[in-house]
């Protein structure tokens, strides 16, 4: 049970934008985006993970300053996982300490840095792929994932509320076909 999120999904509130011929305020949607990245960090803290952000997943509740300050709630946890948060408290006690394993981990990305080669991460791992194809990172398209993986999925997200446009598609469901597409750059 939640309030009822009169403002509709956020993936309506983006096409009917875009295809009018408006872009939305970059400035609505950094409040937009500031929430929905605490409500992810919330879920991460407590060992869940998402594995299906997207636009869609994501409603308005609506009120009266809503142009102005947006209240958006992330939905749809039919695909989530808990996992062990253990690593969430070590994780404070190392950055407390002067040294985050996290910092470590994704600043080593190796090869070019390119997000397919990422053998490192701190945090639960899950091997479980499931999610939309359009947001899912490439991770979880190789079944070896982490937190991580609802970054990206939100990544993918603010591309769209910036542009009005997906970032990577592929023309079929397969996963050699969305690893291909997903180890090059968006059209920008």
């Amino acid at each position: 049970i939640q309030e009822a999120a009169r403002g509709g999904e956020l993936l309506d509130l983006i096409k009917s934008q875009y295809e009018s011929g408006y872009r939305l305020n970059e400035e609505w949607i950094a409040i937009v985006f500031q929430q929905v990245l605490e409500a992810i960090t919330y879920a991460h803290t407590k060992g869940v993970i998402h594995k299906d952000l997207k636009s869609a997943n994501i409603m308005l509740l609506e009120s009266e300053d809503a142009d102005t300050a947006p209240h958006p709630v992330i939905i749809d946890l039919g695909l989530a996982e808990i996992m062990d948060n253990s690593w969430w408290q070590r994780e404070q006690n190392s950055k407390t300490s002067g040294s985050s394993s996290f910092v470590k981990s994704t600043s080593n990305l190796g090869d070019g840095g390119s997000p397919l080669n990422r053998t490192q991460s701190s945090g639960p791992r899950s091997r479980k792929t499931a999610g939309t194809p359009i947001t899912m990172a490439p991770e979880v398209w190789k079944g070896n994932f982490g937190m991580a993986s609802d970054v990206w999925s939100l990544g993918v997200v603010l591309f769209r509320l910036l542009t009005g446009k997906l970032p990577f598609i592929a023309k079929t469901r397969s996963r050699s076909d969305w690893l291909k597409v997903l180890s090059k750059e968006p059209n920008w």
